[in-house]
């Protein structure tokens, strides 16, 4: 069962006198063993002109394999080399199934 989730990310000037630039990624650790699911999202973060920058990243299908915790891993680029982790955010997923009805011909009732 896919699902596409939007996630927004804010960054900001840690030194608000220094314009910096870098890329950052999105990745997606799915249950039960935190292991990648899906694609991994690069994108660049500028902030050379302005103080802030709110970035919408967009999962068209993340792979569900089970119920649990999925979580976003935030990384930027601290050096060419190294990968910094800037935050996670944790969605928790459950599934419901629907109980079955045994009279198909029911009709549905409401309450007044």
């Amino acid at each position: 069962m896919p699902l596409q989730v939007h996630l927004v990310t804010l960054w900001r000037r840690e030194n608000l006198a220094q314009a910096v630039k870098t890329t950052a990624r999105v990745r997606v650790l799915a249950p039960p063993q935190s292991e990648q699911v899906g694609k991994t999202h690069e994108y660049v973060v500028d902030l050379t002109k302005y103080l802030r920058l709110r970035q919408r990243v967009v999962f068209r299908t993340i792979p569900v394999r089970a119920e649990g915790t999925y979580e976003f891993v935030i990384e930027y680029m601290d050096t060419p080399e190294e990968w910094r982790e800037a935050a996670r955010v944790p969605l928790d997923l459950v599934v419901k199934v629907p109980a079955a009805t045994t009279d198909a011909t029911a009709e549905p009732t409401t309450t007044h």
